[in-house]
């Protein structure tokens, strides 16, 4: 997602954006397939479903990646993506993992797009560069961006600070964001905090779940000691204090402390609801 920024990343490479890709959506839900990213570029009819890997590959999810990739017209009919002209549109699939699986059987037998992020072994998970090491994109002036140098900065991990299972997290996002309702008296919806919590909460396709979540973890947090304090009428919480130093200290503490609970797995088994 950094490569692919409006306000460009100081030290980063926006190489997808220098292409003329956008972030089109993120954990899409499209019936053939579930990538990660879409990229989409206009100016090419090109668009890129990213599928983030760890060692692990199924042949049925390839398989279907590849059937999308001959044939785009089931993305399109979902209504997940928006096209100017379907009739000439290509979509590359490619699989993308730290781990070099470019010789895996089913990467070979589908030609699947695969990229390689190379770390450089120093700490804070540096990324040294971004290969293109299996297969073409079909806008054949993406291939000649590769590889991307991405040696001089720090991936740019906070564009997407946490998913649906990072409960610490997002839980943490969450009581800083009730701290700031809270000094200012205002109502808020669950896609409200969501939304000031996630940078990418307009590209996730399936809202839904972070919703569920955010608000199991809403409930958790007035079970923990908060229930004085947060509630909720209809769709609408708020955090009630009195006009006084004392009300807003009380309950800037009590955050803190569930905060540094937060460590504990004991209560982070709890809030994984």
């Amino acid at each position: 997602m950094g490569l692919c920024q409006e306000k460009p990343i100081p030290k980063w490479p926006n190489t997808l954006k220098n292409q003329h890709y956008q972030i089109s959506s993120i954990e899409v839900n499209i019936p053939e397939s579930h990538p990660d990213i879409v990229f989409q570029n206009n100016h090419s009819n090109h668009i890129i479903f990213i599928d983030c890997k760890s060692k692990t590959l199924k042949r049925e999810q390839i398989k279907k990646y590849d059937e999308i990739r001959k044939n785009p017209k089931p993305a399109i009919s979902s209504g997940k993506i928006s096209v100017v002209h379907s009739d000439h549109l290509n979509i590359d699939p490619a699989l993308c993992s730290f781990s070099d699986l470019s010789n895996e059987n089913l990467i070979v037998e589908f030609d699947m797009v695969f990229l390689r992020m190379l770390e450089s072994g120093k700490p804070f998970s540096e990324i040294r560069e971004i290969q293109l090491k299996r297969g073409k994109f079909r806008y054949l002036k993406l291939n000649e961006a590769f590889p991307i140098d991405t040696s001089t900065s720090v991936p740019p991990y906070y564009l997407y600070p946490f998913d649906e299972h990072d409960i610490e997290i997002f839980t943490i996002e969450i009581l800083k964001h009730l701290q700031k309702y809270g000094l200012f008296g205002k109502r808020f919806t669950v896609d409200d905090i969501l939304e000031r919590s996630h940078k990418m909460w307009k590209f996730i396709d399936d809202k839904s779940t972070f919703r569920k979540k955010a608000h199991s973890i809403l409930v958790e947090l007035q079970n923990k000691g908060l229930r004085k304090y947060l509630r909720k009428e209809e769709e609408l919480w708020h955090v009630d204090l009195k006009l006084d130093g004392k009300s807003h200290q009380a309950f800037q503490k009590k955050c803190i402390q569930i905060e540094r609970q937060l460590s504990r797995k004991s209560y982070q088994d709890i809030l994984a609801v």
